[in-house]
């Protein structure tokens, strides 16, 4: 009877995990149609839809796509795949943006719509007023000659290296300046660049000429080194004279050392770098050790050897301690 009774509880918990649950049906999104089709820039106002995991993600994808619409070299690609499964609408966003963009600050836009479409996936829309950027833009480039203009007055009477370190920055600050200057021109086919492409003239002029009084004179105590560093200031453009603006000087203190059947010239080297006036410019201290089996005099040969290979592994500037 016991079994007969444990024969039914079975049997009835076995039915009990066969019956099927009942089906969940998931509620699809449906995708709001500003972000299906977007509204397209007039000729006062420029639109732009974003997407990432947040709504600060999205802004800022719509920002980069904002700037890709005014020929700013963003690379932008988006891909929308939508299948219609079981009366279910399956939709999957692909979005892939490169940014080797200018640094273009749209600060005056405005969100119209924003939605969250999904887990980790946000989208939105916004809007710019094209005069109110062209007219950020055009204040913020003029402050910025300025500030350049009024740190020129200031190098006159410098050195040539600190004029060439100023005219680099200046360079690099300025880069993206005539990218900067096409976004303008299309906002406003009415703006004339010149002005400012005659800046950039300007510092190339003075980059140039105060490269050129850049010039050095080397001495070393151990023949062959003044030699490498000569050749490196060469490569990066700089003269190296007789009679130079900056004079090198390098001291060494070597120690010869044998072991293990070797000999070893172990040295501390010192690198002074002066101005025409005597004064100390940059220094640096580099130990190097050179080795021979034979002699002496081959040690310093190899000393030399390990001299010019670090010289061309970190570079004149680092070994000199000089901003160039």
């Amino acid at each position: 009877m016991k079994k007969l009774f444990f024969a039914y509880i079975v049997a009835v918990l076995c039915v009990g995990c066969a019956t099927p649950k009942p089906h969940e049906r998931v509620q699809h999104q449906q995708l709001p149609k500003w972000y299906i089709k977007p509204p397209v820039s007039t000729a006062t106002t420029l639109y732009g839809i974003g997407e990432g995991r947040d709504r600060h993600e999205a802004i800022a994808d719509a920002l980069a796509y904002l700037a890709s619409t005014l020929s700013v070299s963003v690379g932008s690609s988006y891909s929308t795949k939508t299948t219609l499964h079981n009366d279910k609408l399956d939709t999957i966003y692909r979005s892939n943006i490169e940014t080797k963009v200018i640094p273009l600050r749209i600060g005056n836009y405005q969100v119209l719509q924003e939605q969250k479409l999904g887990f980790e996936h946000y989208a939105v829309l916004i809007a710019s007023d094209k005069a109110h950027l062209f007219s950020n833009l055009l204040t913020e480039l003029q402050y910025k000659i300025q500030l350049y203009k009024a740190k020129q007055k200031t190098m006159r009477n410098s050195e040539p290296l600190q004029q060439y370190v100023f005219y680099q920055q200046a360079k690099k600050h300025l880069a993206s300046l005539p990218n900067i200057l096409v976004v303008m021109q299309e906002l406003d086919h009415r703006f004339d660049p010149k002005e400012f492409l005659k800046v950039l003239d300007d510092i190339e002029r003075h980059l140039a000429l105060s490269k050129k009084k850049t010039t050095f004179v080397i001495s070393s105590d151990v023949p062959g080194l003044d030699v490498a560093v000569a050749k490196a200031l060469g490569k990066q453009g700089f003269g190296v004279k007789n009679t130079a603006y900056y004079q090198v000087e390098i001291h060494s203190s070597i120690k010869k050392v044998q072991a293990y059947g070797f000999v070893l010239a172990r040295a501390q080297i010192k690198i002074v770098t002066k101005n025409r006036y005597k004064d100390r410019v940059a220094s640096n201290v580099v130990h190097i050790v050179g080795q021979s089996s034979q002699s002496y005099s081959v040690a310093l040969q190899d000393l030399v050897r390990k001299f010019d290979e670090k010289l061309e592994k970190d570079g004149v500037a680092k070994l000199l301690n000089l901003p160039i």
